[in-house]
């Protein structure tokens, strides 16, 4: 993969994998750094060599990741901010959280801070959809983080929402719906699928396959075309589809050149790997602290990591496809490729395709 200097997200997991809910499918927990400890922390020190490494990056996006972020005080994203910004001031931060530990402290946070940090929550559709993600103690989280997006929207303060696509969640795409469209604040949903797969190659009780993820995908565009609410909410995967068909740039890395590359997963003590849909053995690069900047860094991309996924970007030099997907997600097909049994890394691409068509046709039939 051909490095570039000019824009990087930075995903930092500053409380390791500890959470303070035990959702079902959870693949941060299975890399075992579930303890908020000192040692599972993204310190200060980290954060000052990465604003050092990033110095000469043009455009850098810090998500505060998980895990669950919101489990460190808020000095302590307070002194992060701080310390970036005195360096540069054109750092976007954001946070991708639980929401369960939202309260008046953090709305306080967040509405001092609406210009330059942003909020994403977790919530997978409705309370039957939402059922994976559970407190440790097994009961659900899903009114606990229905009270915080009420109190977003009470403090006007705007969200994102990721959605992760489960076995609950199929068929309830009207229930998904009919939730995000209560809220004026939510400004973009991520339909996130959960294509777990054991190397074995047997999928869990909660994966789904990409012809269901497809099909909800396509039920999901068809309730919003109908409703007129393409305008007022930007969903994706469908918001990149139509983007690229109407030959428009976007940033989503599964339906744009910027790929794994682009996205480092920090952890702590200095652990630096590629999207975190890896590994940390798979996707690991060089220590932080053993490097000058950042692109002596990417130029050490993990082998036989990126081998594989340049061999799956040249196999879509063949498609036709290729100008819209841009190739999807790299980590998934891997995976398939790695370990499916029964055609999956074929039918991904193939739903891929069928899930372009049919939003193709439906945005021309309007124009006719």
């Amino acid at each position: 993969m051909e490095i570039s200097n000019h824009d990087l997200v930075l995903i930092l997991k500053n409380a390791g994998t500890a959470c303070n809910i035990g959702c079902k499918y959870c693949a941060e927990a299975r890399k075992k750094q579930v303890n908020l400890t000192n040692a599972n922390t993204v310190t200060l020190d980290d954060i000052e060599q990465l604003i050092n490494l990033t110095a000469s990056v043009n455009n850098v996006t810090v998500l505060f990741h998980g895990g669950e972020p919101l489990l460190l005080p808020i000095s302590y994203y307070e002194e992060i901010i701080k310390k970036w910004r005195q360096k540069r001031d054109d750092v976007y931060f954001g946070f991708q959280t639980n929401a369960t530990l939202i309260n008046d402290k953090w709305l306080d946070f967040f509405e001092e801070h609406r210009d330059i940090v942003g909020i994403s929550i977790s919530l997978d559709g409705d309370k039957e959809a939402n059922s994976n993600r559970v407190g440790k103690d097994g009961r659900p989280t899903f009114s606990n983080v229905i009270d915080a997006l009420d109190q977003l929207q009470s403090r006007s303060l705007t969200t994102g929402m990721i959605s992760t696509l489960t076995k609950a969640a199929l068929g309830r795409e009207q229930e998904l719906f009919e939730l995000v469209s209560q809220y004026s604040n939510i400004r973009f949903l991520k339909l996130n699928p959960c294509y777990d797969m054991w190397s074995d190659g047997s999928v869990p009780e909660w994966g789904i396959l990409p012809n269901e993820y497809a099909q909800y995908v396509l039920n999901f565009f068809d309730i919003m075309f109908k409703s007129q609410y393409l305008k007022k909410l930007d969903v994706e995967p469908i918001l990149s589809i139509i983007k690229s068909l109407e030959g428009i740039d976007n940033s989503f890395c599964n339906f744009c050149n910027k790929k794994c590359n682009h996205f480092l997963s920090i952890y702590p003590g200095g652990r630096a790997i590629a999207c975190d849909n890896f590994t940390l053995e798979d996707g690991l690069y060089p220590d932080l602290y053993t490097q000058n900047n950042i692109s002596e860094l990417l130029e050490k991309q993990p082998q036989p990591l990126f081998d594989q996924l340049d061999s799956l970007l040249e196999d879509c030099r063949k498609c036709g496809y290729q100008a819209i997907c841009h190739g999807g997600c790299l980590a998934v097909r891997r995976r398939y490729s790695q370990y499916g049994k029964n055609g999956e890394a074929e039918l991904y691409c193939g739903e891929m395709r069928r899930t372009i068509e049919y939003i193709k046709r439906r945005i021309e039939s309007v124009r006719k």
